[in-house]
């Protein structure tokens, strides 16, 4: 549903259309130095409403890369090459999957079996619990895992078994939505500062210095909160993706812990 509140009119109208939407971070390139709630900077009550959320990153890889340059050039190589008959071929395989989707959209309703529906049960709780957790160890995670993702996974679920031209969804079907979700969705929910990180010469440089300014902000057995922290560090010139590297990194050395669940820290050495 969609609520409207504009010139004196409050309602709720239906909403039946798919979204397909794609955004870049706030300094055009997703910052490793950044968390990702920083990076995809969008409110929770939106990105809840999307089923599947990828985040995508342009890690700099030779082989990746390669083969990337390879097919872009093969593209326009190869552009208005293309024979009669693969201009035909190409033409029945589009209408062969449009006749496909149309009765699948319109003939095929599937509905979750009582197995499907268990396994889906047990598996939000068990998200919904890791969720909990990671949120305890690493702070507020950039995507909520709410019961609108348990709506999205009985959706994609459905969705899979229409693709079968199935009028019923069976575990199979749900062990595909979970996967799906658990690469999409449930990472980009765990992404950021407990993710692998690979710092260069440069970023560890910038990590030095940045916890050596903490520890200038914060005497021995101080006790400030992450609001003044960034605040502080912000006014000298360190962003706040970097700030709280350093501090998770000063934590696992035991240098900092963590109080209030982690909206205050405490230097400890």
């Amino acid at each position: 549903t969609i609520s409207i509140a504009k010139a004196g009119i409050t309602t709720v109208l239906n909403s039946r259309c798919a979204v397909l939407a794609a955004a870049n971070p706030p300094s055009g390139h997703y910052d490793d130095m950044a968390d990702a709630q920083e990076n995809i900077d969008l409110q929770s009550t939106i990105l809840s409403r999307f089923d599947l959320i990828f985040l995508v990153r342009d890690e700099r890889l030779r082989e990746r890369d390669l083969q990337i340059a390879a097919h872009v050039v093969g593209v326009h190589a190869s552009a208005g090459a293309a024979s009669a008959e693969d201009t035909r071929e190409a033409a029945e395989r589009e209408r062969f999957i449009r006749r496909y989707v149309e009765y699948a959209r319109h003939k095929v309703h599937p509905r979750l079996d009582d197995d499907a529906a268990a396994r889906l049960r047990d598996k939000y709780v068990q998200i919904r619990e890791a969720a909990k957790q990671a949120q305890m160890d690493h702070g507020v995670a950039p995507v909520p895992i709410t019961v609108r993702q348990l709506e999205a996974i009985v959706r994609v679920t459905e969705a899979h078994a229409r693709m079968r031209l199935a009028n019923t969804a069976t575990e199979a079907d749900v062990e595909q939505a979970v996967r799906l979700f658990e690469v999409s969705t449930e990472d980009a929910a765990k992404a950021g500062l407990d993710r692998d990180f690979n710092p260069t010469e440069e970023q560890m440089k910038e990590l030095s210095a940045v916890e050596e300014q903490i520890r200038r902000n914060i005497g021995m057995g101080q006790r400030i909160s992450m609001k003044a922290l960034l605040t502080n560090m912000d006014h000298v010139g360190f962003g706040a993706g970097a700030v709280r590297r350093a501090v998770m990194a000063m934590s696992k050395r035991e240098e900092i812990d963590f109080r209030n669940e982690r909206k205050a820290i405490i230097r400890l050495k």
